[in-house]
């Protein structure tokens, strides 16, 4: 231990990090970056322990986490912070497809430039860190002491296109979730399977983002099947992404899910929008 620390430290004097969020040379100390996985930990614990060799020290407070009031079932954190959790409207007056979605962080400032160093700069290096924030939001979200939802029984990552994937070379939400089973242990809220193809994406579609809401559910319409050897049927779905914004790809994958026979579809991402 006292050589790893010695050789990080020698490592960081000679090539400092680049802050992912801000860009500028840090430092830091090996006794200062958490390792482990505690789902006690709040959405802004995870991310300063997790993100702390990645992002600066001025960069790391620039975190919001998603926090109560948010509506209980599509996890919307509204603005105004007095008030209790309650549902939006959206789920009041409308019919949705998912379930239950939750999210770490807001997105914006440095988990906004993280996720973006991960998915579109090839930062793959970040994909532990972002997935062991999720895996401790999952232990919130169906383990002791959290909301204490029965936990899923299917883990599958949104799908990318095989076309983006070449393009890309990777499934950013596959790989935050790749270790999730070696993290796992028998018992309750960790019996759940990580799937990698469940889902498949069918039909290639313009990015989504600079649409709007009509426009981004009008792209993602038939875009996503379930996998022919992928047995939904009765089963609850756990579905795992990056970013969260209208929730059109979400209710998409749902729709397609619940029509295949899924009784129950959830999703977890690393940050979603106010």
């Amino acid at each position: 231990m006292i050589l790893k620390r010695l050789y990080t430290s020698i490592k960081n004097a000679v090539f400092p990090p680049r802050c992912m969020a801000c860009r500028r040379l840090f430092t830091r100390m090996e006794h200062a970056i958490g390792h482990g996985c505690n789902t006690e930990d709040t959405g802004a614990d995870s991310f300063r322990k997790l993100m702390a060799p990645f992002v600066c020290d001025d960069c790391l407070p620039q975190f919001t986490a998603i926090e109560s009031p948010v509506c209980p079932k599509c996890g919307m954190m509204f603005r105004e912070r007095v008030s209790d959790d309650h549902l939006c409207g959206e789920c009041l007056t409308g019919v949705r497809h998912v379930d239950y979605a939750r999210a770490i962080g807001v997105y914006d400032r440095s988990l906004m430039h993280a996720i973006r160093a991960f998915k579109y700069k090839g930062r793959t290096q970040l994909a532990r860190p972002l997935g062991r924030m999720l895996f401790e939001l999952y232990g919130r979200c169906y383990g002791r002491g959290g909301d204490l939802r029965t936990p899923p029984d299917l883990i599958m990552p949104v799908p990318l296109h095989r076309r983006r994937f070449r393009e890309r070379g990777f499934n950013q939400a596959y790989l935050m979730i790749k270790e999730w089973p070696g993290l796992m242990t028998t018992g309750h809220a960790w019996d759940s399977h990580v799937v990698r193809d469940g889902m498949i994406r069918k039909r290639r579609t313009k990015p989504q983002a600079g649409l709007d809401k009509k426009r981004r559910k009008e792209n993602i319409r038939g875009a996503f099947a379930v996998s022919a050897d992928t047995d939904v049927k009765g089963k609850h779905v756990l579905l795992v992404d990056d970013v969260y914004t209208t929730g059109a790809t979400a209710e998409e994958c749902a729709r397609v899910l619940r029509a295949s026979g899924a009784s129950v579809v959830d999703i977890l991402t690393v940050a979603r929008t106010l």
